[in-house]
């Protein structure tokens, strides 16, 4: 109620005899200087109150503390939040913001929950695309330089850059005591003779989050997929048909393929997630949901509606119900015991992943430049939060271009080189290979390619004397000549990719 001045006098106002009415006792006029002064006060503090009311007050979290790590990074800023469309109750602290990447310009958000808008801003120098969330930290994968960025929970700051080297990253998860990379191996040739079969090797690599290095790997194959929980770390991997799934534990890093007990389908996945009981997983080529223990025995099997995939697929359980973005474009909230549809949220554009978080269900969609809110008992969207510049929606392809090799010519063996290409010797048996001035082992040598160096073709293919011959430059030596690309029992010329 504001401050009545009129109102305060007269009741203070001092009576004939000279003493004031109600319970004051002091002489007339000094009771008014003492009103007044009192008067003052009260409008001074009433000002101050409507000046400054506590629901506009706007808490910036501090800036977060330099680095020890001398990285080539700005400093995360913060941006102030726009009036908030849905208030969730209570109000969610730091810990629960969420977090999505932007590849093209590098940077990682954080969203805060209470206004849906972007808290936070983290230029990284880098490409980050997958997030996990764990083991005390948040982790970003770069593929585009097969990376593992590390960042500060509370203060944003990047506190290590892990490379990866083994192979070409796949996929990232975080639990179980460590955080997982999935990675394709790279071939030693990307070129197949007509009976060779291309099957990629790959596996899981551990880091410790303790001291951000990797301390382990498990052989499995190529992997697309990766998980944690119910005491193991899960991969789903890429084989030439199906994609066979591995159980591997997370400290011996021994490794076990499930198959599914109780259906004859094969295992095609897309997309899974382990829940604190089972196992869920996603098959586009079925249009299937299974619901598996961790020795692969089924619970149940969902069928869908099968429709044509425009992005990714990912599951989560969460608020008691099972959440499924489609790679057609839908978030389905299905009940977990029957499979029944409660929900269905048409987004319509290519979906990344969802994850579960301050009461809402948030669905990542990059292609889109956006991350939606969703309600967690309705499924209708209540916010769209824009994260910057659309990323081009990309098919999962082969991480390593594959061609056949040919026959150039019919005494000799198959080829694998091409003009243009750059190949090179191994660097065992340590034995130099001969350049010839022409094609054939009696012509002139005119020099030599070194063990382990690396040459560019320059012409060919020539056949003489049952081999397929090659001009090339050597890259070290600079010497041009013909060289032999192998005989039946092995290649001296390799592909370089």
């Amino acid at each position: 109620m504001p401050f009545d001045a009129q109102l305060f006098l007269k009741r203070v106002k001092p009576s004939p005899s000279g003493k004031s009415i109600g319970c004051f006792h002091e002489k007339g006029r000094t009771v008014q200087l003492r009103m007044l002064i009192f008067i003052v006060l009260i409008i001074g503090l009433s000002a101050c109150t409507q000046a400054n009311p506590l629901s506009a007050m706007l808490v910036t979290p501090a800036m977060p503390v330099e680095s020890t790590n001398t990285l080539p990074v700005p400093s995360p800023t913060m941006e102030t939040s726009v009036s908030p469309a849905f208030t969730p109750s209570p109000t969610p602290s730091p810990a629960e913001w969420v977090w999505t990447a932007n590849p093209i310009n590098g940077n990682l958000l954080v969203i805060d929950p209470s206004s849906n808008s972007i808290a936070v801003i983290i230029p990284t120098g880098f490409h980050p695309e997958e997030i996990a969330i764990g083991e005390g930290a948040v982790w970003a994968l770069d593929r585009s330089a097969d990376r593992v960025l590390r960042f500060n929970l509370t203060t944003y700051q990047m506190e290590a850059v892990i490379p990866i080297p083994q192979g070409k990253t796949m996929a990232l998860a975080s639990g179980e005591g460590g955080v997982w990379v999935g990675i394709e191996e790279r071939p030693l040739s990307n070129v197949l003779r007509p009976y060779e079969e291309y099957i990629p090797n790959g596996g899981v690599i551990r880091i410790d989050p303790r001291i951000n290095q990797v301390n382990g790997y498990a052989e499995v194959g190529s992997v697309s997929r990766l998980t944690t929980g119910l005491g193991y770390v899960w991969a789903l991997t890429r084989n030439t048909v199906d994609t066979p799934l591995y159980r591997i534990d997370p400290q011996s890093l021994q490794r076990e393929e499930i198959t599914l007990h109780g259906t004859h389908d094969w295992l095609m996945e897309d997309a899974f997630h382990a829940d604190d009981k089972s196992l869920w997983l996603f098959s586009q080529a079925f249009a299937r949901l299974y619901r598996m223990n961790p020795d692969g025995r089924l619970y149940s099997v969902f069928s869908l509606r099968q429709q044509k995939p425009i992005g990714y697929a990912d599951l989560r359980l969460a608020y008691g119900s099972l959440w499924f973005a489609t790679p057609w474009g839908d978030v389905l909230q299905l009940d977990p015991s029957t499979g029944a549809e409660r929900s269905r949220t048409s987004l319509r554009v290519p979906l990344r992943s969802i994850t579960a978080g301050a009461g809402a269900i948030w669905v990542h969609a990059p292609a889109d430049g956006a991350v939606y809110r969703l309600d967690s008992f309705t499924g209708e969207v209540q916010a769209r939060i824009e994260i910057g510049e659309k990323v081009p929606p990309t098919p999962v392809v082969t991480a390593t271009p594959i061609q056949r090799a040919t026959k150039p010519c019919e005494d000799a063996p198959y080829s694998r080189l091409q003009v243009g290409m750059r190949a090179y010797t191994f660097k065992e048996p340590d034995l130099p290979q001969r350049l010839h001035k022409e094609p054939g082992k009696e012509s002139e040598r005119v020099g030599w390619i070194q063990p382990g160096e690396t040459v560019t073709v320059l012409e060919g293919p020539m056949c003489a004397e049952g081999w397929v011959w090659w001009k090339v430059r050597t890259e070290r030596g600079g010497y041009t000549g013909w060289a032999a690309e192998g005989d039946e029992n092995e290649y001296w010329l390799n592909p370089l990719r």
